[in-house]
């Protein structure tokens, strides 16, 4: 049977009590204590952390609203741009519109200006052909007798301006000045001595003073007389007469022509 000695074993409790008290104290404590600092750098890490993940939530979230924005605003430009080239494009297509319209009203008013030179020189042509043709027919048919008639109505017509005119007559006398006056006769047919010696007599007798007279023939004339004296020019030819008609004429097709 053992032996079992109180004391011993109260004395081995005692040792063992201040050595699990002193080891508490001396390493225990300290062990806790970098337990808890651990603890405290943990727990203090994973509130970092913890607050890392709500800022990069926030900022995941900023950065996806401004991607939505960003969206919105590419799409506002995209569609603003589109608008833009559209009316670009319309103006464009307008202003050529306009310039084709102003190049065609400029191309159909030089055609009409065209077409009307054409018109107003083939007419032209087709009435000196007849104011031609109507002079060399009555230059042929005429009887010469028809030349004395203009040459005695002129005469006639420079008699009466004599005495109907003073005013003209004196205006003509002034500009002959105090030189022998030249009388210059474009006739169609040569005249005979005594109607040259009337044209003498009534030329002296408008300039008051001796005439001198050179005669030309002028077939062109047709039938009839041009005389000039001075800055005077009288004329009764058939000629005349049909260059006359070519006027009326040409007055009347360009009131018949269609104007632009």
């Amino acid at each position: 049977m053992l032996d079992i000695n109180f004391t011993t074993v109260i004395w081995q409790i005692i040792n063992f009590l201040a050595l699990a008290a002193a080891l508490y104290f001396l390493l225990f404590k300290a062990v806790m204590r970098v337990v808890e600092k651990r603890t405290e750098e943990k727990n203090r890490l994973i509130n970092e952390l913890k607050e890392k993940n709500i800022e990069v939530d926030r900022m995941r979230a900023e950065l996806e609203e401004q991607l939505a924005q960003a969206d919105e605003m590419v799409n506002e430009i995209v569609e603003n741009a589109e608008k833009q080239i559209q009316k670009n494009h319309d103006r464009m297509l307008e202003r050529a519109r306009q310039e084709t319209e102003v190049i065609l009203g400029e191309a159909y008013s030089e055609a009409q200006a065209i077409q009307q030179q054409s018109m107003e020189a083939f007419y032209e042509r087709v009435l000196d052909t007849i104011i031609d043709i109507g002079g060399k027919v009555i230059g042929k048919a005429a009887p010469t007798e028809l030349n004395e008639i203009f040459v005695r109505e002129i005469n006639d017509t420079l008699w009466d301006l004599g005495r109907g005119n003073i005013r003209q007559v004196q205006t003509l006398r002034d500009s002959l000045g105090d030189r022998k006056p030249t009388v210059y006769v474009n006739t169609a047919h040569e005249l005979t001595p005594e109607q040259q010696r009337q044209l003498v007599r009534t030329f002296s007798a408008l300039a008051n003073r001796n005439v001198t007279v050179e005669i030309e023939i002028d077939p062109s004339l047709v039938m009839g007389t041009r005389i000039r004296i001075g800055d005077m020019i009288v004329e009764n030819s058939v000629a005349a007469r049909l260059n006359d008609l070519r006027d009326e004429v040409r007055e009347h097709l360009s009131e018949w022509m269609p104007n632009e």
